[in-house]
């Protein structure tokens, strides 16, 4: 376990001391000309992260979202098919939370996981956000 943070210790001190080359040689600004000079595209990202934070002056719509809720369900509840492709992407060997649930946990449950994440978020709507599990009651707000 030494030998593996000794290297790990070196490798991370030796990719601090190499200068790194900017990938990124040139970028057009909102004309579409092309700037090739560091400092015209430093200036060019900050108009561009100035302009996402602040808004556009000229944006009167805003930005359409994609309805995918059926006639009669609810758009604040969770549906099965979201719950079920989030458990999927969860990476393996991460750390628990504070619940202490693990990713794998989720994972091996299978579906009985989702029926059950999904029952207890429902109870939490209706009952102001607090729901009993078996002998112990759970309140987000603790």
């Amino acid at each position: 376990a030494h030998n593996e943070n000794q290297k790990l210790f070196y490798k991370t001190l030796k990719s601090m001391r190499k200068e790194k080359p900017c990938p990124l040689k040139h970028i057009k600004d909102k004309e579409g000309i092309i700037l090739t000079s560091e400092k015209e595209i430093m200036q060019r990202w900050k108009e561009h992260f100035e302009d996402l934070l602040n808004g556009e002056q000229g944006e009167t719509e805003a930005t359409p979202v994609a309805d995918n809720t059926q006639e009669g369900e609810n758009p604040e509840h969770i549906t099965s098919m979201e719950l079920q492709n989030s458990i999927k992407m969860l990476r393996n060997g991460k750390a628990a939370g504070h619940d202490m649930i693990y990713p794998e946990m989720l994972k091996s449950m299978g579906p009985r996981a989702t029926e059950i994440l999904l029952d207890f978020e429902l109870c939490m709507d209706k009952q102001n956000r607090t729901c009993g599990l078996g002998s112990r009651s759970h309140n987000p707000n603790i």
